[in-house]
């Protein structure tokens, strides 16, 4: 049984941070690893993990604002260089699969090129693959905001934003991604979950912190995180609820979940 280990490549908010980099997380399983959006600096942050490029089989994108998903072409590209051969699939909002096939022949990553394989599928909801981790997306509410512009506009988005759960062979771990709200991810949490990665900037904290301290035996990591007094600030208010459950997250952290 291999155990899963979660990390942080990038934990800043939509606003970027001189020592953070944008969203950007690695699921490693075993030998494997898929990695969950990629922002900007999260192809960097890889590396300097120590991670073997040529052991992602599986990029997961969670929705297309630039913080999630702008190195996309960059970390394809690394597996150009680093000598690929293996296939590679990027998942992504359906909304997105053909805007990102034109857009990638433009920077001059032209899949006829590569020595590997590599498809880009969509999906809207429910399992995104099986092995080697079993990974479903659950629909949330948080790009609903711009549904009058693209009205107005006559723009092909639909708002495709997930949630995640990353199921093991007995661990369970839900990404929020964005949210509009808590009650959004609530829905999704259970009992006995091993980690809860929580994408703060638009939830109540006040709400999410009375929530974990009911559940003590599920770790609670908080990323997506604004400047540093903005940290402090929410450092400080875990702190005064005396949770010993909960962290802030940091680029380049490890949380390890026995499989």
């Amino acid at each position: 049984m291999n155990n899963i280990t979660f990390t942080i490549l990038g934990s800043s908010s939509g606003f970027p941070q001189p020592d953070r980099n944008s969203a950007g997380y690695v699921v490693s399983h075993g030998p494997a690893l898929v990695l969950i959006d990629c922002g900007g600096g999260v192809t960097s942050s890889f590396m300097r993990a120590g991670f073997d490029p040529l052991a992602v089989d599986h990029v997961v994108i969670t929705h297309t604002h630039p913080d999630h998903c702008c190195e996309i072409p960059l970390f394809i590209q690394l597996q150009h260089l680093a000598g690929r051969v293996r296939p590679l699939t990027i998942h992504v909002p359906e909304e997105f699969v053909a805007p990102l096939k034109a857009f990638l022949p433009s920077v001059y990553i032209i899949a006829e090129r590569f020595q590997f394989d590599m498809t880009i599928l969509g999906y809207t909801g429910g399992t995104v693959f099986e092995e080697p981790l079993h990974i479903s997306a659950h629909p949330n509410e948080h790009l609903e905001g711009y549904a009058d512009d693209i009205q107005r506009l006559d723009l092909s988005n639909k708002m495709q934003c997930h949630s995640l759960v990353i199921q093991g062979d007995s661990a369970r771990i839900v990404h929020s991604a964005d949210l509009s709200s808590f009650e959004e991810l609530r829905r999704l949490l259970k009992r006995g979950d091993d980690l809860v990665i929580v994408e703060s900037t638009h939830i109540d904290i006040t709400d999410f912190l009375s929530f974990a301290g009911s559940n003590p035996q599920t770790t609670y990591l908080i990323t997506h995180l604004g400047d540093v007094r903005a940290v402090e600030e929410l450092q400080g208010r875990i702190d005064k609820t005396g949770l010993e459950n909960v962290q802030l997250a940091k680029d380049g952290m490890s949380i390890p979940v026995t499989a």
